[in-house]
């Protein structure tokens, strides 16, 4: 009794040394992980705000330093040299509305240009080319016009000038240069005045959340922008941030700002503006940024605290328990529920499963048994492999695997056991005809039991052939035969050899089924990407065909020679190429594949009209486009885009007019939708996991599930989980394990299989997660 109660003892003072040593560590790394995180975060925070606003200052500068560029080269302009104080306004039209022009195109210039005026002291007038002539009445006013003239500099920024079209009192930064730029005596002033809205947006482009502050400030201290300076919510956060940035004589700097209990990382930088200078100032939160390493730190210091606090409580009970995670996962490998009550001092106590020696052999028979799953599944896999490598050409052919690079196709198809090193690929088109020609083998709806029967002939007989072939059942009476056949074969002997197998496929469609046949023999080509190109030829070419013959061979080269000689030809593949870059929305190749169907077009010999009832074509192509995509045409479009079209003639003309008025306001249209569009996506995928989380389920099933790409789903589920689609899957199969352990008496094995594991998977992960086993988990209860 004693010596139990010692031993008992001794595990206990064991268990409060080991608590109260693995509490110290937790203690320390949370209060390194305090000091240490907040202040890495901090310094990164403020080393990229300040990059960012260098970059932005920079940019700022360069694009006022061409506005005050363009602005003194305007005043030098002929049309300014003039003396405009002796012109009668009412009588000088000609010159009044030349210079409406001049003032129109240069408000186009820059964006940010809210209106420009040419100011006339002599007799009060104000010339811009929206407003016309406008005479300044109020004397408050004209007292500030006369100021421009006051002072040596020609060229100069001021920001009291009433802003045109707007609130009584508002006035607006502008850019003013003496008229005339030369030395000649001053007549009047040219004034350029800055959208405030827009150079508002300018300067807010580097916030990166909304509760972020940008700003500029002139030399004095005082915002470039009144009305735009600062959120009232904001106010004391600006004026304290103003007052240390004007104090500060560095042109770049940062520092952390401190405002009702948020710290701010402050960036500035100043640029010089004619005799004077602007700061460019950015104010980021650092808050929530620092809030998880402070929450973390704050947790890890409440866990120390709570083990030193519960450690001697925990002591007196731990003794009884610590020989049972020995006992209790002897007892599940072996298979039979562990015992509750009694406790066992030594895994030796535990009894052991039926057939084992020891626990290696448990072990052992365990690994045997999951060799022989794995021969299963193996053997599952190579039932399938005639399936998938069927679904893997059909989809090849038919252009979906169009984002995979030629390398990306190869390595799938040599996955799937197909030798594609150093052969060259060919197709034949078989096309059946009219099934009531088959001696009432097939009825007029028996299309796919047709096409199905004849494709099965046509193996038999391709059975023979030297090259490897794959047969491509399309399901609508027509069938593909794609030849793998050595590179270096003269292209001579290949094409007498496709015309012979042609011939072959055609008699034994007769002579088998009574079936009548169109048999196209294709181009050849060494990249596995053009195949999907050579099946769009076939199918066009095979229009062609002499339909009062029921059995023809028809060679595409052949064929494509005669139709060059003949007129009205359209550039089928580029349009399906380009509708294709369109919905992928890949800019640089919508441009790149206009170029080559107008060039297509023109290599053809095509006259004006063939080029714009082709551009029609396309025109309507690319509207069919939108409506299978869900956007509306008549919604994206305010006018008549085939009048448009009509007025146009010249090929780079139309090739500009279809990018520019059509293609980009649907690229931009998409974007717009994306967002929503993805979010919809990983909500059905997650709603798909937790339903079927028991399944063999892959992130390309839920891909084609939702009707994405892989990698598209791959990268915005890790956008707005935070997670992968692997990690969210294990997350939830761990959930429901944990659950089945504490709520049921399933072993470990039956509950692996409940939530879409092997058992061994399920305890190596468990662990690794969870860090411990299902096993010593349950037994923690």
């Amino acid at each position: 009794m004693w010596r139990a109660w010692l031993g008992k003892s001794f595990f206990r003072k064991s268990l409060l040394m080991a608590l109260c040593i693995s509490s110290i560590p937790t203690a320390a790394v949370g209060a390194a992980s305090y000091a240490i995180g907040k202040t890495h975060i901090e310094q990164e925070v403020k080393r990229s705000q300040d990059m960012l606003l260098k970059n932005g200052t920079e940019r700022i500068d360069g694009m006022f330093d061409q506005l005050e560029l363009a602005v003194t080269q305007w005043s030098i302009d002929p049309r300014f040299e003039q003396r405009m104080d002796r012109w009668d306004l009412k009588m000088n039209y000609n010159e009044v509305h030349t210079l409406y022009s001049a003032l129109m195109v240069m408000r186009n210039t820059y964006p940010f240009i809210e209106q420009i005026q040419v100011h006339l002291p002599a007799s009060s007038a104000l010339i811009t080319d929206t407003d016309g002539i406008v005479y300044v009445r109020d004397p408050g006013a004209r007292s500030v016009y006369d100021a421009l003239y006051r002072g040596a500099n020609n060229l100069r920024w001021v920001k009291d000038l009433p802003r045109p079209h707007g609130q009584p009192g508002e006035t607006s930064l502008a850019l003013v240069q003496r008229l005339p730029g030369s030395e000649k005596k001053t007549y009047g002033s040219l004034i350029v005045h800055i959208h405030p809205e827009r150079l508002a947006d300018i300067a807010n482009e580097l916030r990166t959340r909304d509760d972020a502050l940008a700003f500029l400030l002139r030399d004095d201290g005082q915002p470039v922008l009144e009305q735009a300076a600062v959120q009232p919510e904001q106010a004391a956060l600006f004026e304290a941030v103003r007052q240390r940035v004007t104090s500060m004589d560095e042109p770049y700097g940062s520092f952390v700002q401190r405002n009702a209990s948020t710290d701010y990382a402050v960036s500035y930088g100043r640029m010089a503006r004619l005799g004077t200078s602007w700061t460019y100032v950015t104010a980021v939160p650092l808050n929530h940024l620092t809030a998880p390493v402070v929450a973390v730190s704050r947790l890890l210091l409440a866990i120390s605290g709570s083990s030193l606090l519960i450690a001697s409580l925990l002591s007196w009970f731990a003794s009884d328990r610590l020989s049972r995670p020995v006992r209790n996962l002897v007892q599940w490998i072996g298979g039979t529920s562990p015992a509750s009550g009694a406790v066992a001092l030594a895994s030796s106590a535990a009894p052991k499963p039926a057939g084992a020696a020891d626990e290696f052999s448990l072990i052992r028979n365990r690994w045997d048994e999951v060799r022989s799953q794995n021969r299963s599944v193996m053997e599952t896999l190579e039932r399938s492999m005639p399936l998938l490598r069927e679904g893997f050409l059909l989809q090849m052919v038919q252009g979906h695997y169009y984002s995979l690079t030629e390398e990306q196709l190869r390595k799938r198809m040599e996955s799937l056991r197909w030798e594609v090193s150093g052969q060259r690929f060919s197709l034949l088109y078989v096309r059946l005809s009219d099934l009531t020609a088959s001696a009432g083998r097939f009825r007029d709806d028996d299309t796919q039991l047709a096409t199905f029967a004849a494709a099965n002939v046509m193996r038999d007989v391709a059975a023979s052939w030297e090259d490897t072939v794959e047969l491509i059942n399309f399901q609508d009476l027509s069938v593909g035969v794609l030849v793998f056949s050595p590179a270096e074969r003269a292209a001579d002997l290949h094409r007498k050899l496709q015309r012979e197998r042609a011939s072959a496929l055609l008699v034994a469609l007769n002579d088998v089924l009574r079936l009548t046949a169109t048999v196209l023999v294709g181009a050849t080509t060494t990249k596995l990407g053009d195949i999907p190109r050579l099946l769009e030829e076939v199918k066009y070419a095979i229009r062609f065909r002499e339909v009062r013959r029921k059995n023809e061979v028809i060679l595409l080269d052949e064929l494509t020679e005669a139709q060059r000689n003949g007129s009205g030809w359209y550039p089928f593949q580029t349009e399906k190429e380009l509708l294709q870059a369109i919905r992928v929305g890949h800019p640089s190749e919508i441009r790149s594949l206009l170029e080559r169907f107008f060039a297509e077009m023109e290599k053809r010999d095509a006259k004006e009209l063939d080029v714009q009832e082709g551009s029609v074509q396309l025109l309507g192509a690319i509207r069919h486009m939108m409506l299978e995509s869900g956007v509306q045409p008549q919604r994206l479009f305010d006018r008549n885009v085939y009048l448009e079209l009509q007025q146009l003639r010249e090929p780079s003309r139309l090739q500009a007019w279809l990018f520019d008025r059509v293609i980009d306001l649907y690229l931009r249209e998409r974007e717009q939708q994306k967002e929503y569009m993805y979010q919809d996506a990983v909500e059905a995928v997650c709603a798909l996991v937790q339903k079927r989380y028991m399944e063999e389920l892959s992130l390309e099933a839920c891909a084609e599930q939702v009707g994405v790409s892989p990698f598209t789903l791959s990268r915005v589920f890790k956008m707005v989980k935070g997670v992968n689609f692997v990690d969210y899957l294990t997350s939830v199969r761990l959930a429901k394990a944990k659950e089945l352990l504490v709520e049921t008496d399933l072993k470990v094995n039956e509950i692996a299989e409940r939530v879409g594991y092997q058992s061994s998977y399920l305890i190596r992960v468990f662990k690794k997660i969870e860090g411990v086993t299902p096993g010593q988990y349950r037994g923690k209860l």
